[in-house]
């Protein structure tokens, strides 16, 4: 708006023969006041994306979060994909309000007032005229957008026939060695011309409402023109001025349709706050948190079979497990494992559970899963965003003392270290001290000493066995040294998927020994 005004001052300067040190001056300050524009706008276009960034990971966390809280009943009635995909299209529109909408209305109205006062001068008609057509424009493309977005979806679906079209004819081509049949080409065909014409149609009704606003905002234009020049013939109006006129009602159009349209925008984001705010009002489920406060002194599973579809894994599943002991599952390269461990930390909610040889519904399983199981996955978890200490998940005092000396190893702990940057083996013990930091009662380890020195596989078996004391350890794992330490080994049948447990060769040989001094006392 200053460019524009100094743009005016130039002309009317130039038309009086100004000296030529002034016009320098002012166009010099012309450049530097577009500079700085344009600074300002890459800077707010910085900003606004850096906040929409944050404030969208933020909300949509927290309103997942509370989805995955509310009752198992809730869940399974939910189609989660697409509650996700609401929840980042409901919660990025709103944001998107805020930062361009709401942010921008004072500017907006600022420019209005001050265009719609330098156009008074003109005529008081060219105002109510802009408003006229702003207001028309306005209810015509409230009268199209449903058009616009019912083409824009058919225009998606006709997409996703001609994509399914074509890999049904490549499944088909690949599978009867390049057989072709007309049928599935016909199809693609018959998909690739709607596409055509559903874009056809969605570009004309585009084009149709461009050309009416080009018309409508064309209405005060002329009237411009025509008071205006009238006004610069007979000397009333400076010439400067009248070019500047230009501009100004460019803005104030611009203005108005902006305002109209924060006003329809209002109307559509009231609809989606009060989708998540219906999900948001839904009562989470009543967390039961005698898992910690209880001690558990033992665990038991009872499951008759387990399956991937029609693939049997496990059967005959009946086992307890005692607290202060630690349990070694043994089996070969998918013998079903790392499938046990996830039905004991309830991933799988198939058969029955007892702690303290109590049964436990399915609410209460999922609550001990989320209370009283650390679990360890076979691959480490690393999230790049995070720092070391972040990638804990819990603060460093919580870390076993034994393990002390794997922090000094990860050099600086509150740089954002990428994943790459740490060894495989760095990656496990980050894992591994995350897991066993939460100190709940039951940890359950998948292969836990894999990428390990020989040294941090030392520091880890003498963790875990001050740690069995009060925790109910159960390790799948083809270490020899996991075997030695275990109170109990479980073998996971190959083939047939049967569980039998045998005792350990540790157990054994201090059975032996018991028995030995009871038989053989010392004199």
């Amino acid at each position: 708006m200053l460019t524009t005004w100094l743009s005016a001052r130039l002309i009317d300067e130039i038309g009086q023969e100004c000296e030529t040190r002034l016009l320098i001056t002012l166009v010099a300050l012309s450049f530097v006041l577009i500079a700085v524009r344009m600074w300002i706008g890459r800077r707010q276009v910085l900003f606004n994306i850096k906040v929409q960034l944050s404030l969208s990971t933020d909300l949509i966390g927290r309103v997942c979060q509370h989805v995955l809280c509310l009752p198992a009943i809730e869940l399974e009635s939910m189609d989660l994909v697409k509650v996700n995909q609401q929840i980042n299209q409901d919660v990025n529109s709103l944001i998107l309000f805020a930062l361009n909408g709401l942010v921008s209305l004072p500017s907006w109205i600022l420019s209005g007032l001050i265009c719609g006062v330098f156009l008074m001068r003109i005529n008081t008609a060219l105002l109510l005229m802009a408003f006229v057509s702003v207001i028309l424009y306005s209810l015509l493309l409230r009268q199209t957008s449903p058009k616009i977005v019912s083409r824009s979806r058919q225009y998606i679906q006709a997409q996703t026939d001609y994509f399914s079209a074509f890999f049904q004819w490549l499944q088909h081509w690949q599978l009867q060695k390049f057989n072709d049949l007309p049928c599935f080409r016909n199809n693609i065909q018959n998909s690739f011309d709607q596409i055509e014409k559903s874009a056809v149609r969605q570009t004309k009704l585009t084009n149709s409402l461009g050309i009416a606003k080009e018309l409508l905002f064309y209405l005060p234009q002329m009237l411009l023109l025509m008071f205006g020049g009238l006004k610069v013939i007979h000397h009333e109006l400076d010439l400067g001025y009248f070019v500047a006129s230009i501009s100004y009602l460019q803005m104030f159009l611009n203005s108005l349709e902006s305002f109209l349209g924060l006003a329809d925008g209002w109307q559509a984001q009231i609809s989606v706050w009060q989708r998540l705010n219906t999900l948001l009002n839904k009562p989470e489920e009543i967390k039961d948190d005698k898992a910690n406060r209880v001690k558990i002194e033992s665990y038991g599973i009872a499951v008759d079979h387990f399956s991937y579809g029609e693939k049997l894994v496990l059967q005959s599943i009946e086992k307890v497990f005692d607290a202060g002991k630690i349990f070694c599952l043994y089996g070969t390269n998918g013998s079903g494992k790392s499938t046990f461990l996830k039905l004991l930390a309830n991933c799988y909610v198939q058969g029955k559970r007892k702690v303290n040889q109590r049964p436990l519904s399915l609410p209460e399983m999922i609550s001990f899963r989320e209370q009283a199981v650390s679990y360890l996955p076979q691959e480490p978890i690393y999230i790049d965003q995070l720092n070391a200490v972040d990638n804990l998940c819990t603060s460093l005092e919580t870390v076993p003392v034994k393990l002390g000396s794997w922090i000094d190893e990860l050099g600086d702990k509150k740089s954002k270290h990428k994943k790459e940057e740490y060894s495989i083996g760095q990656l496990q013990k980050i894992s591994i001290m995350r897991t066993l930091a939460t100190n709940r009662p039951v940890l359950l380890l998948d292969e836990p000493t894999n990428h390990l020195d020989q040294k941090a596989k030392n520091t880890l078996i003498e963790c875990l066995l001050e740690l069995k004391k009060e925790h109910i350890i159960i390790i799948a794992s083809h270490d020899p040294r996991i075997e030695e330490i275990a109170d109990e080994t479980i073998i996971i049948g190959e083939g047939n998927g049967k569980v039998q447990a045998k005792e350990s060769l540790s157990s054994a040989m201090a059975h032996q020994i018991d028995q030995i001094e009871r038989t053989h006392p010392k004199a």
